[in-house]
């Protein structure tokens, strides 16, 4: 698979000038590795990315972490729309979170014109509602199986 990856480095205690990363409308092979160099990043921390689109949509969405590098999937929702889309990285670890200074990619257009309808996206939220689908199947096999139980009594 065909990942063209662009790095930079961030810094959580300090805000630093960075430069707009510069990426392509609709592309899926792309990534973001952020390496944060001046806090220590364990394995109980979770990474997530808020993203604003020009339009004002949303992107909230979980990020991959080994070592101090966070990995961002650019997600076709993420790269939907051409301009200047704001981002931050959230890390929460336990009851506490802390976010980066904001970075900025540019997207360009895709001059193929095909791709996505802008829309707001959470994988994070998705992850949820699939909890609680299983959650809810569970209680009701609980009441079927209580249910059963209190017949024969």
């Amino acid at each position: 698979m065909l990942n063209a990856i662009s790095r930079i480095n961030i810094e959580l205690l300090h805000k630093t000038l960075r430069k707009k990363i510069p990426v392509i409308q609709n592309d899926t092979g792309r990534k973001l590795e952020c390496t944060v160099t001046d806090c220590k990043l364990t394995s109980e921390i979770k990474a997530r990315i808020w993203a604003m689109k020009p339009s004002g949509k949303m992107v909230y969405n979980n990020c991959n972490i080994k070592g101090n590098v966070v990995t961002i999937d650019l997600t076709n929702q993420l790269l939907a729309e051409q301009g200047l889309v704001a981002c931050q990285l959230e890390f929460i670890e336990a009851e506490s979170s802390v976010s980066s200074y904001e970075f900025v990619l540019e997207v360009e257009r895709d001059l193929s014109g095909f791709g996505p309808e802008s829309e707001n996206e959470s994988t994070v939220l998705d992850e949820y509602f699939l909890k609680i689908q299983k959650i809810l199947k569970l209680i009701k096999i609980s009441k079927t199986y209580f249910m059963i139980v209190r017949s024969h009594l």
